[in-house]
């Protein structure tokens, strides 16, 4: 009796603890905004889905925990740009 009502509480706390979830610190970084339209290329089988952005630079900004991070592509020299709370991290030759 004593061992399964102590199985009974292992389980009660196991069930309502309070669980790390990796969403709390990495938030959704692939939001779809309204500056990008869904279209369908190919048909049939070959049909394929696939988001269309009309952004030209495909300037990204995302504000994360460990700071503020942009990047964007210099089309004229293709080359894309790479900032962390405004400070160049990286530059990368197309």
């Amino acid at each position: 009796m004593k061992k399964m009502i102590m199985g009974l509480m292992i389980m009660f706390v196991m069930a309502f603890s309070v669980n790390a979830h990796a969403n709390e610190y990495v938030p959704d970084t692939d939001k779809i905004t309204a500056d990008m339209e869904y279209v369908i290329i190919g048909t049939g089988d070959s049909a394929t889905p696939m988001w269309i952005s009309h952004n030209p630079t495909c300037y990204n900004k995302q504000e994360l925990k460990t700071g503020v991070y942009e990047s964007w592509i210099d089309v004229n020299e293709e080359i894309v740009y790479i900032y962390k709370d405004g400070v160049e991290v990286q530059k990368i030759k197309l």
